[in-house]
C-alpha cells in the first residue's frame, strides 16, 4: 500500500483496492467469529476498510496487512458488539436475531446451525483466547505468525489456545446438556 490518496483526490488507491479483494473474506470471517451478528458483518467490514483507509499512513509495513486488519477489525467488532448491547437495551421486544439467508436444502441447515453453534460457543470465550482460536484454528496460521499478529510470545500462544480448547469443550458439554434437559 504506497500511493496516498490526496485531499480532494477521489480515484481509489489501486493497492487498497488489491487489499480490499485479497482480504475481504478474511475480514469478514474474523469479524463474524469476533462476534458481530450476521445482520451487521457487511456493514462492520465496510467500517474495517474505512478505517484501513483512514489510517492507511501509519501502516509501515512493519507486520502482515492481515495483523493490522485483524486489530483493526478486533477494535470494530467490539464497538459493534456495545453498539448492538445497547441497541438490545432499549429494544426489549427485539427477540433472538433472524438469520438473513434461510437455507434451501437439509445440509444447508445442518452447516447453518453448525455455525450457529460456532459462533455461540466463541462469544462464551474471553476475547485473547478468542483471538488465537479464531486465528490457529479457523484460519489455520501457524503458532508463530499468530505471535506476530497478535504481539504475543509463541508459547503464550500456544498457551491461550490450549485454554481455548478447554473452554469451548466445557461450553460444548453445558451447551449439550441445556439441550437435554429442554428436549426432556
Amino acid at each position: 500500500m504506497s500511493r496516498q490518496p490526496q485531499s480532494g483526490d477521489d480515484r481509489v488507491d489501486p493497492d487498497l483496492a488489491r487489499t480490499y479483494r485479497e482480504q475481504y473474506g478474511f475480514v469478514w470471517r474474523s469479524l463474524r467469529r469476533l462476534g458481530v451478528p450476521d445482520h451487521a458483518v457487511d456493514d462492520a467490514v465496510h467500517d474495517v476498510f474505512v478505517v484501513a483507509a483512514r489510517r492507511l499512513r501509519e501502516f509501515e509495513g512493519r507486520a502482515a496487512v492481515t495483523s493490522w486488519l485483524f486489530a483493526v477489525a478486533v477494535r470494530v467488532s467490539k464497538h459493534q458488539r456495545r453498539s448492538i448491547a445497547r441497541h438490545r437495551r432499549r429494544k426489549d421486544a427485539l427477540a433472538a436475531e433472524v438469520d438473513a439467508h434461510r437455507p434451501t436444502h437439509s445440509g444447508d441447515f445442518a452447516r447453518q446451525d453448525a455455525a450457529r453453534i460456532l459462533h455461540a460457543l466463541l462469544a462464551r470465550l474471553d476475547d485473547p483466547l478468542r483471538h488465537v482460536y479464531i486465528l490457529m484454528e479457523l484460519e489455520q496460521m501457524t503458532g508463530r505468525e499468530v505471535a506476530a499478529i497478535l504481539s504475543l510470545n509463541v508459547p503464550t500462544v500456544h498457551s491461550r489456545l490450549r485454554s481455548a480448547r478447554t473452554q469451548l469443550r466445557r461450553h460444548a458439554e453445558a451447551l449439550r446438556s441445556e439441550e437435554v434437559r429442554r428436549s426432556a
